[in-house]
C-alpha cells in the first residue's frame, strides 16, 4: 500500500506541473499565441502516445516540438486558441494546472493501477508459496508502472516538456516489457510448472537487455513494439503446451481456459478498439482513448486471479467457450468484409450489401447451427422418465444397483464411478473444484461418487447438479406413485376380504337358516346382487339416511325372523345425505351386529334404533341374550376387527358392554358414532 500510494501522489505531482488554460473540454487547440506571433497546432502535437510515430528520427522531432511550445506557453500573456464544436474561436490565458483540473481520464489510470497492485497482494497472500501467485502479483506491480506515466503525459492539455515526456515514455515502455516478461513466466508456471525459477530471471533478463538496447538507442530501428510482439508469442506458445499437458487434468485445463479467456477478452478488444478502426478505414481517431483502453487490461487482470484462486471455475467453463465463439465469429465477420473490400474495391459502393448479404444469408444462420450443436444439453434428465421407471419398479437390489450404475454411466460418463455409504449428503452437490459430483442416496440405493465427467475430459457444474435434481424427483415421484399403488392394493383387497364377510356372510347366513325353497332362492339373489355391488364400490351418489334404513328394516327383519327373534326397529331424529362410503359402512356394521346376535346371542329380542342427530349418526343394536365377557367383546375376531376399522374410517367409534352398560339394556350392547361430514374424501378401506 505504501508504494501505491507513493506511487500515487508522485503522479499527481508531476501532472500538476503542467501548464493548462481555460478552455473547455470539447475545446480544440488551434494556435499557440505569445508576444503577437501565432504558432499554429498540429494534430500531431496531440497524440497522445508517440510510440505510433514509426521511426526514431520522428519521435525525436515529436518531443523537440514538445519542448517548443511548452517553453512557448511558459511565456508571459501566453494565449491558446481554440475552437470548439460549434466552430466557435476563442483564446484562453495559459496558467498552471490546478488538481481540479486534472480529468476523470487521469483518476481512471491511476485507480486501474492501484487495483491491479491490491489484487495481487490479494492472491499472493492467499497463496504465498506458488510461484504462479508470486508472478501474478508482479503483474499487478508492472501495470501501473506503464499506466500511472502514460496518464500524465496523455491527458496534457497541449504540450510537456520533450525530456520530462520521453523520460514519461521510457518508463512506460519499461512497465510494458516487465508485464510481458511476467505474463510470458506465469503461463510457464500456471497451471503446471514447465521449468525452474532460473528460467524465469532468464526471461526477466532478456527482456531487460532488450528494454536497454531500445532505450539507448543502439540498434538503427526502435524494437518495443518487436519485443512486446516477441512476449505476447512467447506467452501464447507456453499456453499452447500448458493447453496439451492438461489434456488428462480437467481442473488444470478449466483454470487455463479461464486464463486464456480472460487475456482473449482484454487484449482482443483492446485491439479492436485501439487498432482495428484505421485498419477498417475509419481515419486515424480511436473509438476510445488510450487511457480508457488501459481498463481492459484490468479486465485481464481479474480474470488471471480468478483463475490463480480457482474460485469456482467449474461454473464458468460454459461461459469462457462462448467469449472463444463469440471472438472467433467476431473475427470471421471482419475477415469477411476486408475481403470483399479488397474483391470489390473497384465497386465499393456494392461491397456493404454483399458483406451483408453473406452475412445474413451464410454466415449467422451457419453460426446459429454450430451454437446449437454446441451448446444445447445432450444429456436431458428429464428424457429418462422410463427408465427411472423401471428402475423403481425391478425388486432384485442388485438390479437396481446395476441399472442406476449404467443411468449416470450415460448422463455424465464418469471417468470413476464408487459407492459412498459413509457422506451424509441429501442433494447432490459439486466439488469446489468441480471434479467430482456427490449423488445422495435413491430408492434404497447407496449414495454415488463420480469423478471427473466425459471420462475427464470435463468437469462437473451447476447444469450437472440440476440434472440429477431433476432425476432424483423423477425417481421420487415414480417412487411415491408405487407406495401409493402398494397401499392402494392393500387398501382394495381388505375392502372387499371386510365387505365379503360382513354383508355375504350375512345374506349367507340367512339362506342357510331359511326352510323355504323360493325364500332361500331369493336371498342367494340378493347376495350374488350384493357381491357385484362389492365388486364396484357401491354406487356413484349419496343416499338418503332414512332410505337406507328403511331398505335394511325389511331383510333384518326377515332373517330374525327365521330364527324367531322378534324385531324392534326404530328411526328418529332429522334425515340427512350419506356418502357412498358412509352408507356402505352402516349397512355392514348393522348386518354384522345382526348376524353376531343369531350366532351367539341366544336372544329372543333385538332392538334397533338410529337417529341423525346435531350432525352425528348413531346406531344403537341391543339383544336380551345371554351376553359376553369384556375381553371376548374386545378379542381379535375377523368380525370386531372390521367393525372397528369401519367406525375409524368414518372418524367415529363404535363401542361394545356387556348387559345393561348401555342404557340399563341386558344382553349386549353395541353403539356405532360417526358424524356426517366425513374426516377423508372417496371410498373407504
Amino acid at each position: 500500500m505504501l508504494l501505491v500510494s507513493t506511487g500515487a501522489i508522485l503522479t499527481v505531482a508531476m501532472a500538476l506541473g503542467l501548464s493548462g488554460f481555460d478552455g473547455s473540454s470539447d475545446a480544440m487547440p488551434q494556435a499557440l499565441v505569445t508576444a503577437g506571433e501565432r504558432t499554429l497546432i498540429t494534430p500531431a502535437d496531440l497524440i497522445e502516445e508517440p510510440d505510433v510515430l514509426p521511426e526514431r528520427v520522428a519521435q525525436i522531432a515529436f518531443f523537440s516540438r514538445q519542448s517548443d511550445l511548452a517553453l512557448a506557453m511558459q511565456a508571459p500573456g501566453a494565449q491558446v486558441e481554440t475552437r470548439d464544436a460549434t466552430g466557435t474561436v476563442r483564446l484562453s490565458d495559459v496558467r498552471e494546472r490546478t488538481l481540479g483540473d486534472l480529468p476523470f481520464v487521469f483518476w481512471f489510470q491511476v485507480l486501474i493501477g492501484v487495483v491491479s497492485v491490491l489484487i495481487g497482494a490479494w492472491v499472493v497472500g492467499l497463496r504465498p508459496a506458488d510461484w504462479g501467485a508470486r508472478l501474478f502479483a508482479l503483474l499487478g506491480l508492472f501495470l501501473p508502472a506503464f499506466a500511472m506515466p502514460a496518464a500524465i503525459y496523455s491527458t496534457r492539455p497541449l504540450a510537456m516538456d520533450g525530456a520530462l515526456f520521453e523520460t514519461l515514455s521510457i518508463l512506460n515502455h519499461f512497465g510494458a516489457c516487465a508485464f510481458g516478461a511476467a505474463l510470458v513466466c506465469l503461463f510457464l508456471v500456471y497451471p503446471r510448472q514447465l521449468v525452474p525459477p532460473p528460467v524465469f530471471a532468464a526471461v526477466f533478463a532478456l527482456t531487460g537487455i532488450l528494454f536497454v538496447l531500445d532505450v539507448l538507442h543502439i540498434l538503427p530501428v526502435t524494437i518495443h513494439h518487436a519485443t512486446v510482439a516477441m512476449q505476447m508469442l512467447a506467452a501464447i506458445v507456453a499456453a499452447m503446451i500448458q493447453w496439451w499437458l492438461s489434456r488428462r487434468r480437467p481442473v488444470d485445463r478449466a483454470g487455463l481456459r479461464w486464463f486464456l479467456t480472460t487475456t482473449l477478452v482484454g487484449a482482443g478488444l483492446f485491439i479492436a478498439l485501439r487498432a482495428m478502426p484505421p485498419v477498417l478505414g475509419m481515419g486515424d481517431s480511436f473509438v476510445i482513448s488510450q487511457g480508457y483502453a488501459f481498463g481492459l487490461f484490468l479486465t485481464v487482470h481479474l480474470g488471471l486471479a480468478a483463475g490463480l484462486a480457482r474460485y469456482r471455475l467449474f461454473e464458468l467453463n460454459a461461459f469462457a467457450y462462448r467469449v472463444w465463439f463469440w471472438f472467433a465469429g467476431i473475427l470471421l465477420v471482419v475477415a469477411i468484409d476486408l475481403g470483399l473490400v479488397v474483391w470489390l474495391n473497384t465497386q465499393a459502393w456494392t461491397s456493404l450489401p454483399v458483406a451483408i448479404v453473406v452475412a445474413g444469408l451464410l454466415y449467422f444462420p451457419l453460426r446459429q447451427h454450430v451454437l446449437e450443436r454446441i451448446f444445447t444439453p445432450k444429456r436431458a434428465a428429464f428424457t429418462r422418465s422410463s427408465e427411472i421407471v423401471d428402475l423403481v419398479f425391478t425388486r432384485e437390489a442388485e438390479r437396481r444397483d446395476e441399472k442406476w450404475d449404467t443411468l449416470l454411466a450415460s448422463l455424465f460418463d464418469p471417468l470413476e464411478s464408487e459407492r459412498d455409504t459413509t457422506s451424509p449428503v441429501t442433494a447432490p452437490r459439486a466439488s469446489s473444484d468441480g471434479s467430482t459430483l456427490l449423488v445422495p442416496s435413491f430408492a434404497g440405493l447407496d449414495a454415488r461418487r463420480l469423478r471427473l465427467a466425459d471420462r475427464g475430459r470435463r468437469l462437473f457444474g451447476p447444469d450437472d447438479i440440476r440434472a440429477i435434481d431433476t432425476l432424483l424427483d423423477l425417481g421420487r415421484i415414480v417412487e411415491e406413485g408405487r407406495a401409493a399403488y402398494k397401499l392402494g392394493v392393500v387398501a382394495e383387497r381388505d375392502r372387499i376380504s371386510r365387505d365379503l364377510h360382513d354383508h355375504l356372510g350375512a345374506q349367507l347366513l340367512s339362506a342357510l337358516h331359511t326352510v323355504d325353497a323360493g325364500e332361500k332362492d331369493e336371498l342367494l339373489r340378493r347376495t350374488l346382487s350384493e357381491l357385484r355391488t362389492i365388486v364396484s364400490e357401491e354406487g356413484a351418489g349419496d343416499q338418503s339416511f332414512a332410505d337406507v334404513m328403511a331398505d335394511l328394516r325389511p331383510e333384518i327383519a326377515d332373517r330374525l325372523s327365521l330364527v324367531g327373534i322378534t324385531l324392534d326397529y326404530r328411526v328418529t331424529g332429522d334425515d340427512a345425505l350419506l356418502p357412498p362410503a358412509a352408507a356402505s359402512a352402516l349397512r355392514a356394521t348393522l348386518r354384522e351386529l345382526v348376524s353376531n346376535v343369531i350366532k351367539h346371542a341366544d336372544a329372543s329380542v333385538v332392538s334397533v334404533c338410529a337417529q341423525v342427530k346435531d350432525g352425528r349418526v348413531t346406531l344403537d343394536v341391543t339383544d336380551d341374550g345371554r351376553g359376553f365377557e369384556q375381553e371376548a367383546l374386545d378379542g381379535p375376531g375377523r368380525g370386531m376387527s372390521n367393525l372397528k376399522t369401519r367406525a375409524a374410517a368414518l372418524g367415529g367409534s363404535i363401542v361394545f358392554a356387556p348387559a345393561g352398560a348401555l342404557d340399563d339394556i341386558a344382553g349386549v350392547a353395541a353403539r356405532l358414532r360417526f358424524p356426517l361430514e366425513q374426516p377423508i374424501a372417496g371410498s373407504l378401506p
